[in-house]
């Protein structure tokens, strides 16, 4: 069909106008500034702020952002009701909280991404965000910076924070929904809804018109729509994507997101899209299929590693946690003279000083202090994760599903110093190879031999499945100082098992070292010399490197490499 595009112009142009112009009228307010169905848009919430089992505050209309795997909540709009000190330096594009009753001080870098409690990073994919006026930040963050327990109901859109009583502000200074004091307002119980309900609706829509030389003039339309709700006990996303163009009449949909997930008590399943991380297998990968992750957060970061401390305290005694000589949390004992302080984060590849003041009613003070070579393959006492997953992966980047996949991982402690993992991944790349599977698997071990050494044992085995897979092994010792580190590998990988474990083919010898000259100036060594397994083709590779690294201010450094 041939299309008069001169006779067609003006109207297509007019009409566009007037539905750009409608659409403004009535959705100045509406959450259009998205870019792709993650992007941002804030949800209304029903906001509680508990002292024990008393509500002292609740907003109805308490707004936060859902970036689908996770919640950030808008930390200036919580210091209109808890003591806390909020400010922000443009200089460094930072936020400075305070909390007045703990005197914690956090720092918060924008455009770095980075949360600092009392000097001490906290390392989270989490990052914070500065959206319209508000400051968002992760709930891990705001839990170890209130020293609070909070916890988001999807079923009734509900976030709860339970507080420390002294750190809410005096009633008769703060205006809220609520107007009685303290003490006299409980939370009535949730009213149940229906089986399914939708809790927000975000869409975009527009027109493009271009016009330029040597190029055919062009009009096209595209409206995206984000639905999110729940069904029962379990919340449901979607969005879709449409594209048409006016001239060729021609719709292009899509639907990038598809989603029903249950998360609770500690477990999360997903059904649809997931992000997947099996980094010794197959990586980080987009998945839509099925998910399964207990607990519902596992942290696969290499630059921390974290701790329980507990013990026994009188009831009225102050409990007060140091972690390299820095003051972390306090907290008081239960009624049954119990104390305990979780998830404790640790600088990996030190001895972290682990000291623990307990001051009692009548003024005296006893302090225990312990010493902790800390590193990721130790996990705390008692952890135990369990991820499964299996449906088609992708690269991130890519439109089009690269295969099929099923792999799980595990970790274990057996006990407060030995670590068990594992994890294998089954997956057939169809697109490149459609007639081959591959298989990688990791079994390994971790050992904290005393207060400096750590030692790690893997066996590795990878390959296709039906012609060829080999095993190989890797080991490691790690010697921990508290300013630095010294650390040995032995390799044996052949080939074939890098078909399936993401590694370097090759045996050899790497050693490591880093040691802190100064708080700012810290000197890397690293030597190494590796060659091919019998069955490869011949190479040798040897070498050394050497780094000193200067910071200037917290998160700006030179380095002078050589080798």
């Amino acid at each position: 069909k041939v299309v008069n595009r001169s006779n067609s112009s003006f109207f297509l142009k007019a009409l566009g106008t007037v539905i750009i112009c409608f659409l403004l009228s009535i959705t100045t307010s509406a959450q259009s500034n998205r870019q792709d169905p993650e992007d941002f848009g804030t949800n209304i919430a029903l906001l509680f702020i508990k002292t024990g089992e008393t509500v002292v505050y609740q907003d109805p209309y308490f707004e936060l952002l859902d970036l689908g795997d996770y919640l950030l909540i808008p930390v200036n709009r919580l210091a209109s009701q808890l003591d806390l000190g909020v400010s922000y330096q443009r200089s460094e594009d930072k936020i400075v909280l305070t909390n007045n009753l703990t005197q914690k001080q956090a720092e918060i870098y924008l455009e770095d991404k980075i949360y600092r409690i009392d000097g001490q990073s906290l390392v989270s994919n989490q990052s914070p965000l500065f959206l319209a006026r508000d400051f968002y930040v992760s709930i891990p963050f705001l839990e170890f910076f209130l020293e609070a327990d909070i916890n988001w109901d999807f079923r009734f859109q509900a976030l709860t924070i339970n507080v420390k009583e002294g750190l809410f502000k005096d009633r008769s200074t703060t205006m809220g929904p609520e107007k009685s004091a303290p003490g006299t307002s409980t939370e009535s119980p949730p009213q149940k809804g229906p089986p399914f309900a939708l809790s927000s609706i975000r869409y975009k829509f527009g027109l493009e018109h271009r016009e330029e030389e040597e190029c055919p003039e062009t009009l096209d339309g595209f409206f995206k729509l984000r639905l999110d709700g729940y069904a029962g006990e379990w919340a449901v996303s979607a969005a879709g994507i449409a594209d048409y163009d006016f001239y060729d009449h021609s719709l292009t949909p899509d639907l990038p997101l598809l989603r029903a997930k249950y998360h609770k008590d500690d477990e999360l399943i997903i059904i649809g899209n997931a992000e997947l991380d099996l980094e010794k297998t197959i990586g980080k990968k987009e998945l839509w299929g099925v998910h399964y992750m207990t607990p519902d957060y596992q942290d696969q970061n290499k630059l921390i590693a974290y701790t329980d401390v507990s013990g026994v305290a009188a009831t009225g005694d102050q409990v007060l946690l140091y972690v390299n000589d820095r003051l972390w949390q306090t907290a008081q004992p239960n009624p049954d003279g119990n104390y305990l302080f979780a998830n404790v984060p640790l600088k990996v590849n030190r001895v972290n000083q682990i000291r623990v003041v307990i001051q009692t009613a009548d003024g005296e003070t006893s302090e225990t202090t312990q010493a902790v070579a800390a590193s990721p393959r130790i996990m705390k006492q008692a952890g135990n994760e369990l991820l499964v997953a299996s449906g088609l992966y992708k690269q991130k980047e890519l439109d089009e599903w690269q295969g099929a996949m099923v792999g799980y991982r595990q970790k274990i402690a057996l006990s407060e110093n030995t670590t068990y993992n594992q994890e294998t991944t089954i997956f057939v790349p169809y697109n490149q190879y459609p007639d081959q599977g591959y298989i990688g698997s990791d079994t390994g071990v971790a050992f904290r031999l005393n207060k400096n050494l750590i030692c790690t044992l893997d066996w590795l085995i990878g390959g296709e499945v039906q012609t060829d897979v080999k095993t190989g092994f890797e080991s490691s010792l790690l010697y921990c100082l508290e300013k630095g580190y010294f650390e040995g590998i032995i390799s044996y990988l052949p080939a074939t098992v890098t078909q399936g474990v993401d590694s370097r083919p090759g045996q050899g010898v790497t050693i490591l070292s880093e040691h802190e000259l100064t708080s700012d100036l810290t000197f890397n060594t690293k030597g190494y010399t590796t060659k091919s397994t019998p069955e490869s083709h011949p190479w040798t590779l040897d070498g050394a490197n050497l780094m000193l690294t200067k910071r200037f201010g917290k998160h700006s450094q030179n380095s002078l490499a050589g080798g």
